[in-house]
C-alpha cells in the first residue's frame, strides 16, 4: 500500500510548499498532485493538468488513490493538456483521467450535455463513481440519460480502464439554483454491491437511497418534514451502517444558526454468506457435544443449524454441540445468517458415521 499522502488543486501563476515550488503557464488555470510523507513533509509535485480558461470551477476536484496508481476527477472548461500527449477538448464538464504511479496519464473521459454540476467522486480500486446534477441530457462514453429540463440527480459507475458501465439519472425537479450537496460512497467486499447517496436542497429533506449493483434503488429514508437541513460526507461502515454530518439552519429574528449534526443509519442488508463449517467430517457412532462452529457472519442477528435425523443439538450463535443417536447414518448439516432484512446463503457440511470395533475377545 501507498504510504505516501497525495493531495491535488489548482493554481495560477505558481505554488510553493517546502522547498518545492511550480510555476504555471501565463493565462493557464494549473492542476497538480503533491506527495507528501506522513510527517507531512513534501516529497514531489507533480503539474496534471493545464486549462487554458482560467474559470473558478475548473481544474482538479478531486483524487483517489490505489496500488496502481491514481485516478483524478476535473471540471474543465478550456482545453486541457494532461501530458503525455494526451489534450481533452474544451468542455463546460466533467473529466476523468487515470495516471499510474509515474505519473503517466493513461486515459481520460469527458461528459457532453447542457448542464452539469459534479458534486462527488469515489474510486474503490475497481470501480469508479461519480454523483451530482445533470439537465436536459448527459453522456459519458456510450451512456446517455435525459430528462424534462429539471435539474436532476445522476450516477455514473465506470471500470478502471475508463469505459462507462452504467449512467443512471433519478427524478428530483428542483431548483437548479439551489443549495444542494451530494454524495456517494460504496463497499464491494464485505457488501453485496450497495451505494449510497445523499441529497437535499435548501427547502428540501435529506434522502439516503441504497443502490444495488446495476444502479437500481433497493430502499431511501428520508431525515423527516423539517427543511433547512444540509448535508455533508457520508461514510459505510464494514457493518453496513450508514453515517453521515450536515447542519441544520434556525433563524431567530435576524440571527441564522447552524447547528451541526451526526447521524447513523443502521444496517439494513440480509445477512452475508455463511463461511466454511469448520468441524469434524466423520465421528464415531454415538459420539456425545461435537463442536461445529463458523467465522461470524456479517450482518447476522441469529443464526439458524439445520440437522439430519438421528443427531441433536440446538443454537443460535455461530457454534452449535451435536450429539449423534447410535444407528444414525450420518447426513448434512447446515447454518445460515438471519435479521430483520432476511436470510443469508446456506453452508453446508456432509458428515459420515464410523461404526465403532467390537472389543476384542
Amino acid at each position: 500500500a501507498n504510504t505516501d499522502l497525495l493531495i491535488g488543486g489548482n493554481f495560477i501563476s505558481e505554488m510553493s510548499v517546502d522547498t518545492i515550488l511550480r510555476t504555471g503557464l501565463s493565462g493557464y488555470l494549473m492542476s497538480y498532485v503533491l506527495t507528501m510523507d506522513m510527517d507531512g513533509n513534501a516529497k514531489a509535485c507533480q503539474l496534471v493538468g493545464a486549462d487554458d480558461q482560467m474559470a473558478p470551477v475548473g481544474g482538479l476536484v478531486e483524487i483517489s488513490t490505489d496500488a496502481d496508481g491514481w485516478t483524478i476527477l476535473q471540471h474543465s472548461t478550456g482545453n486541457y493538456d494532461l501530458g503525455n500527449g494526451i489534450f481533452v477538448p474544451a468542455t463546460f464538464g466533467m473529466t476523468l483521467a487515470r495516471f499510474d504511479n509515474a505519473g503517466l496519464c493513461q486515459w481520460y473521459v469527458s461528459s457532453s450535455g447542457d448542464w452539469l454540476d459534479v458534486a462527488d467522486f469515489y474510486a474503490d480500486g475497481n470501480n469508479i463513481y461519480v454523483t451530482g446534477m445533470f439537465m436536459n441530457s448527459l453522456t459519458v462514453d456510450t451512456c446517455t440519460i435525459t430528462n424534462n429540463g429539471n435539474a436532476d440527480i445522476f450516477v455514473l459507475k465506470m471500470n478502471q480502464q475508463g469505459h462507462a458501465l452504467w449512467l443512471k439519472g433519478y427524478d428530483n425537479d428542483v431548483d437548479a439554483n439551489a443549495e444542494m450537496g451530494l454524495c456517494i460512497s460504496a463497499d464491494y467486499d464485505t457488501l453485496v454491491s450497495n451505494g449510497y447517496l445523499s441529497l437535499n436542497s435548501s427547502w428540501d429533506d435529506i434522502l439516503i437511497c441504497n443502490l444495488d449493483s446495476a444502479g437500481t434503488p433497493v430502499w431511501a429514508e428520508n431525515a423527516g418534514d423539517l427543511a433547512d437541513r444540509n448535508m455533508g460526507s457520508i461514510y459505510l461502515s464494514p457493518e453496513g451502517d450508514i453515517y453521515f454530518v450536515g447542519y441544520t439552519i434556525t433563524t431567530t429574528k435576524s440571527t441564522e444558526l447552524k447547528n451541526t449534526f451526526l447521524a447513523r443509519i443502521d444496517n439494513q442488508n440480509p445477512p452475508a454468506e455463511a463461511g466454511i463449517i469448520a468441524g469434524t467430517e466423520a465421528v464415531c457412532d454415538g459420539s456425545t457435544e461435537v463442536l461445529y462452529s463458523v467465522t461470524l457472519i456479517l450482518n447476522a442477528d441469529t443464526y439458524v443449524w439445520t440437522l439430519p435425523a438421528g443427531m441433536s443439538g440446538s443454537s443460535d450463535s455461530s457454534s452449535v454441540l451435536i450429539n449423534f443417536a447410535p444407528g444414525t447414518s450420518g447426513g448434512t448439516i447446515s447454518v445460515y445468517g438471519v435479521n430483520a432484512y432476511g436470510n443469508g446463503a446456506v453452508s453446508t457440511i456432509d458428515v459420515i458415521i464410523n461404526e465403532i470395533p467390537a472389543a476384542p475377545v
